[in-house]
């Protein structure tokens, strides 16, 4: 039902029921229930008493919730939540690692450096759980050293948003040499405490991601 709100199957404004929802999906009232609940919680619909269950338009949408970040990458527009989240990585990830250089802890600086040897050992692996793993903890440590409450709530979507390049193909099996040099690069900085080069270079780092999706 969401993949139908969200490629505007189901319109704004809609007003639907649980006795519809139970009726076109073939579920029972408790799930259907469930559902208009979870639905609710992202934004999705707004239940209006004696109106039913309102769908909400886009910009309404609870776009960074992980939830909606999965739902989005599985649907047709993955690309295009792809550059969109880059777009936002960019703008979030630099002045992370920067602030982090700073204000990292002695025990997240090392984490840094061996997550980045990690991924230069699985640089062969690129499309296996085990970097993909490495990966989102590499970039969710960035956030949470930043010190920064705003940065550290983006982890989900930001997990998210890695799980689903995966799940398209869109991570070669050998990763670019590049890159995988780019977070050495950035883990290194950020542990010697050099704000300015860390922004650059995570900068940089990302760049890359954002020439392979043609931005």
């Amino acid at each position: 039902m969401a993949q139908h709100i969200l490629s505007g199957e189901i319109q704004p404004g809609e007003v639907l029921t649980l006795t519809w929802i139970q009726e076109e999906y073939g579920v029972s009232r408790t799930v259907a229930r469930e559902t208009a609940r979870v639905l609710e919680s992202v934004g999705l619909l707004e239940a209006r008493r004696k109106v039913g269950l309102v769908v909400r338009p886009q910009s309404e949408w609870s776009a960074l919730h992980p939830r909606m970040v999965r739902w989005m990458m599985q649907g047709g527009g993955h690309l295009a939540e792809l550059r969109a989240l880059t777009e936002l990585r960019l703008a979030v990830e630099p002045v992370a690692a920067s602030a982090a250089a700073t204000l990292a802890t002695s025990e997240q600086r090392e984490e840094l450096k061996a997550l980045a040897r990690r991924l230069y050992q699985l640089a062969d692996r690129a499309d296996s759980q085990d970097f993909l793993e490495a990966d989102i903890r590499f970039h969710a440590l960035l956030l949470e050293a930043s010190g920064n409450p705003i940065f550290v709530s983006l982890k989900g979507a930001l997990a998210e948003t890695l799980r689903g390049r995966v799940a398209w193909g869109l991570m070669p099996r050998e990763a670019a040499l590049m890159a995988i040099t780019g977070h050495a690069h950035v883990a290194w900085l950020v542990a010697g405490g050099d704000r300015e080069a860390a922004f650059h270079a995570t900068v940089a780092m990302l760049g890359g991601l954002r020439r392979e999706l043609g931005q």
